[in-house]
């Protein structure tokens, strides 16, 4: 068995980096995600430090996420950017091993477990130093093989990549359906008008006879597609409590708050459940079609999350959803699209079964080229 310092070879040049307003920063995405450009924030300049610049074709890998697969080759883009000594750079050895082989063996996540125990330092920020990198083995077979290997590899991720490809489509289907068949609809009503708005809220954690019930209890992480299921369920003490009510299936559900693209996202209940207070529920009635309802409000999400509240993370309210305007077409025309739109959600079942099968796949091929069965 080879070891990386086989096929790897430092290439870090200590350098003053004097101008660091000047200068491109790189950093290193987890998973394998690549190396990027890394923006400095106005008022967040590095003060002048050493470090090192990269070219195009070197290895690079963070010291603190290696145990995150935080593993890349240097693109054309970032010639002569500058990294942190947290980020040392490695010529590779191509007369030893190929950048492709070498780039699915640290995908594969065969080394995860062996970086992680040799890592140092406190548990979120961890360091794994060069002398230890370079230790770690590698199965290392011929240079053709390794070709033939990578090869193998790079048509799986074309699949996994198309296949997913394909699924995003279906959601991109749904919203250039309903902007075909209704974005010309000037009218546009207040949800409250037409329907009731509620919310829910959280039941004391302290007594832990509120929850472990039957109640389904939906959380703003759950809020997506037709939600079936949730990772926390109340009691009829809990229910009783915090003063919740059980909304029917049907009900079209929001996310007021929530970190990232969390916010603003809607999903339709497909079970009896109730809510925490970050939600809120639009209830069902003969005025509208939930999946008609729910679409929409995808289709229009920046709008909705620009009628947000508050600081840093900002809010929706409940006042914000029921003053949100919406178009409501017949009753009929609504059904009629939310056929349409079961037949596609149908048609991405079937997409997303074969994209995740892909993935099985493509995650065995890992493993076995490097256990040495491919």
């Amino acid at each position: 068995m080879s070891k990386l310092g086989d096929v790897l070879r430092f290439a870090g040049v200590p350098e003053r980096i004097s101008s660091p307003a000047e200068e491109t920063f790189v950093t290193v995405k987890m998973n394998c995600g690549g190396a990027v450009e890394r923006p400095i924030k106005v008022g967040k300049i590095p003060a002048p430090f050493t470090g090192y610049r990269v070219s195009p074709g070197q290895f690079i890998y963070s010291r603190i996420d290696a145990r995150n697969g935080a593993f890349a080759v240097i693109p054309d883009v970032l010639d002569g950017a500058v990294v942190s000594k947290d980020f040392p750079p490695f010529d590779i050895r191509r007369n030893r091993i190929d950048p492709a082989y070498l780039q699915h063996f640290f995908r594969s996540g065969v080394l995860q477990r062996r970086i992680r125990a040799a890592s140092r330092g406190a548990t979120n920020r961890q360091r794994i130093g060069e002398e230890e990198f370079l230790e770690f083995p590698i199965a290392l077979p011929k240079l053709d093989e390794q070709r033939r290997i990578a090869a193998i590899l790079d048509r799986a991720d074309q699949l996994c990549g198309a296949s997913k490809t394909a699924v995003d489509l279906h959601d991109e289907s749904v919203t250039q359906t309903y902007r075909a068949m209704f974005g010309g609809l000037k009218k546009r009503i207040p949800i409250g008008e037409f329907a009731r708005v509620a919310s829910g809220s959280t039941p004391r954690r302290d007594d832990p006879r509120n929850f472990g019930g039957g109640i389904p209890w939906v959380k703003t992480g759950e809020v997506s597609g037709i939600i079936k299921s949730t990772e926390e369920a109340v009691s009829r003490r809990g229910l009783e409590a915090a003063r919740l009510e059980v909304y029917p299936p049907g009900s079209v559900v929001i996310a007021m708050y929530g970190q990232g693209a969390t916010r603003g996202r809607s999903a339709i209940l497909g079970i009896p459940a109730t809510t925490n207070q970050a939600c809120a529920v639009i209830l069902p009635n003969d005025e509208f079609d939930p999946v008609f309802l729910q679409a929409q409000l995808s289709a229009r999400y920046d709008e909705l999350r620009g009628g947000a509240e508050g600081g840093n993370q900002p809010n929706l309210s409940g006042a914000r959803i029921k003053s949100f305007e919406v178009c409501l077409p017949p009753i009929g025309e609504q059904r009629k699209f939310a056929t349409i739109v079961r037949s596609i959600g149908l048609s991405r079942s079937q997409a997303q079964e074969r994209s995740q099968l892909l993935v099985e796949l493509q995650n065995a091929l890992q493993a076995r080229a490097f256990r040495g069965e491919l």
